[in-house]
């Protein structure tokens, strides 16, 4: 299965919440963090994973974001600060950890090659579509989730316009848009309206729009799944929710999704074998019988498909370490299609004597992990976060999300 997600799909997002962003999310940077010219910010020198770029500091105004000032970080999220009108060349290029990236509603300006070299990259906010993009802005970059305003002189011409400009910038069509509209509620029974573009929306149980998407569906006819703790700027946000669309992983219950609980061995088998399902097109699972517990069936499928040899013994009531996960996932992907070339010798913390290597080396060969830095630590040891799951099997299954590494 190369490729199971939609391409160009503008899909209504029912909330403009999605273009919002929590600022106390990111971190307040020291003074000292930042040194700025001419209001232009020439070099960030913190160590934050969440950064919110100011629009002024120790009195100066800044309004642009220099030549690779921000180059080769390894934070998570960035966003700009409202003031904020340009970005210049490569100033946010090889940053390997980069999984969001907000724009301020003032940027006009992307420069050549901005985000290149940028593989986490997935997600990405642009308030104003009239942006204008340099060369090979997002240059050896996979899949990324364009998030852009309604607008309320939107036409098909503009529609094909954006996709223009986006697939010049990014070189590939390997990217989807997200259309965020406004509604309100417009006095009849379940009817709203945009309050932007005049988009409608009726449900017919009278739910507001922001509990329920446009068409409710995401793969395989599965529910397109929100909940309460996994917000919009989550940096796994879209890994969850492919992750339940393709009915890989659950709710917890209530409308809560639990991101940073601990994955059992139990759930991860479950999810193997139902990744296994997706790539072998089989529905054996629906004919395998209830054990006494609920992981019994998805045990006992993973032992039989080679999931999990004879020779190992794992305690499915037992959170799973990071170690255990690669083991398990990497063995549900029956085609084995890597795209990265990373010896053993480059992940510090995993060589010949820690258990499973060889899965965990798949699992970066294959894109579905990256390790918690630059330098490709693994921390095969620890237990694993289900939101850190969620990205780890989305990328195996959704060949198009897996992230390209530089060679060692």
């Amino acid at each position: 299965m190369k490729n199971k997600m939609k391409r160009f799909a503008f899909t209504a997002i029912l909330t403009a919440s999605m273009l919002m962003f929590s600022q106390t999310a990111f971190c307040e940077a020291k003074a000292t963090d930042y040194f700025v010219e001419n209001g232009t910010v020439i070099a960030y020198v913190g160590i934050d994973n969440n950064i919110l770029v100011p629009n002024e500091e120790l009195g100066q105004k800044i309004d642009k974001v220099g030549i690779k000032a921000f180059a080769g970080l390894t934070a998570e999220t960035i966003a700009l600060e409202k003031g904020i009108t340009a970005v210049e060349q490569e100033a946010f290029a090889e940053c390997p950890n980069l999984v969001d990236f907000q724009c301020s509603s003032t940027l006009t300006k992307i420069g050549d090659m901005a985000f290149r070299d940028c593989p986490a990259l997935i997600r990405f906010t642009l308030p104003d579509l009239n942006i204008a993009f340099g060369k090979d802005v997002f240059k050896n970059t996979g899949f990324i989730n364009f998030v852009v305003p309604c607008d309320s002189s939107y036409s098909s011409g503009k529609e094909q316009a954006l996709l223009d400009r986006l697939t010049a910038a990014k070189g590939d069509n390997n990217f989807a848009i997200e259309i965020v509209h406004d509604y309100e509620y417009d006095g009849k029974d379940g009817g709203y309206i945009c309050s932007i573009c005049g988009d409608t929306f009726d449900t017919e149980d009278g739910r507001d729009p922001s509990e329920i998407s446009e068409d409710n569906e995401g793969p395989n006819g599965a529910p397109d799944i929100e909940f309460i703790d996994v917000t919009p700027e989550a940096w796994y946000h879209s890994y969850i929710s492919i992750a339940t669309q393709f009915g890989l992983l659950n709710g917890k219950g209530d409308g809560y999704f639990k991101p940073d609980d601990n994955i059992t061995i139990a759930e991860a088998a479950k999810i193997a074998a139902c990744a296994r399902e997706y790539f072998d097109n089989t529905n054996v699972l629906d004919t395998m019988p209830f054990g006494e517990n609920w992981y019994d069936k998805y045990m006992e499928y993973c032992k039989q498909n080679g999931i999990i040899e004879p020779t190992v013994q794992l305690d499915p009531t037992k959170p799973a370490t990071r170690a255990e996960i690669a083991y398990i996932f990497s063995r549900c992907d029956t085609h084995r299609d890597y795209i990265n070339e990373v010896p053993l010798t480059d992940i510090p913390d995993v060589d010949y004597t820690t258990p499973y290597y060889e899965e965990i080396l798949d699992m970066f060969n294959l894109g579905a992990a990256v390790g918690s830095d630059a330098n490709y630590t693994f921390h095969p040891n620890d237990n694993i976060k289900r939101s850190e799951a969620a990205a780890m099997i989305v990328r195996i299954i959704c060949y198009d999300l897996r992230i390209g590494l530089p060679k060692g």
